[in-house]
């Protein structure tokens, strides 16, 4: 066979395997500005979400400690009470605690746990980018 014809023989060959690496290093642009993408995404809402978090925590103990203060000038001037009162004005506190802790859940802050979590999406999300272009390397 002549290497004219040889050539002609292979040429569909030779364009399927240019088209297969244009679309790969197509593919691979796509996935790393998605990537890209969706990590600047996650972080600016883990950012947001911190600070407003931390925003609500700070507000949450400025209450708390403004009606723990409370509590405490209320307690010192019931000490004199006799017992039944001060059996009384701890059934308050107990309630009143309650009410501060259901406060601080309904207030549906951002906890450790769950910025952990997104930081570990993030984080499969950088790994699977980097597979993904190790084996589109491979290919």
């Amino acid at each position: 066979m002549s290497s004219k014809a040889q050539s002609r023989t292979w040429a569909p060959i030779d364009d399927a395997v240019e088209q297969a690496r244009e679309i790969n290093n197509r593919a691979r642009k796509l996935a790393r500005e998605t990537a890209t993408e969706v990590r600047g995404r996650s972080e600016e809402a883990i950012k947001a979400a911190r600070k407003q978090s931390e925003a609500t925590i700070k507000l949450v103990r400025k209450n708390i400690e403004a009606a723990q203060k409370a509590l405490d000038e209320q307690r010192d001037q019931l000490g004199k009470l006799p017992e039944v009162a001060r059996d009384q004005l701890r059934a308050i506190e107990e309630r009143v605690r309650k009410g501060f802790e259901s406060l601080a859940s309904s207030l549906s802050l951002v906890t450790d746990r769950e910025f952990d979590g997104l930081r570990r999406k993030v984080s499969q999300l950088e790994r699977r980018l980097g597979e993904v272009e190790r084996h589109s390397r491979a290919a």
